[in-house]
């Protein structure tokens, strides 16, 4: 989009990618170093990957 940035991470359900976490920013907010939100976002990601991979609890 015209005037708009992001930075953008997989999410993964064991193999397949099911989703992502996108950090979407104006051009002019958007810091010219990206390293801290890319870490972010891919921290997230990689988080919301992890509960998918952790069965679920049954009920009792």
């Amino acid at each position: 989009m015209p005037g708009w940035d992001s930075v953008a991470a997989p999410v993964h359900w064991h193999d397949a990618i099911m989703g992502a976490v996108l950090m979407l920013k104006r051009s002019t907010e958007m810091p010219t170093d990206l390293r801290p939100l890319i870490f972010h976002t891919r921290k997230a990601a990689e988080s919301i990957s992890a509960l998918t991979a952790t069965p679920l609890p049954t009920a009792l």
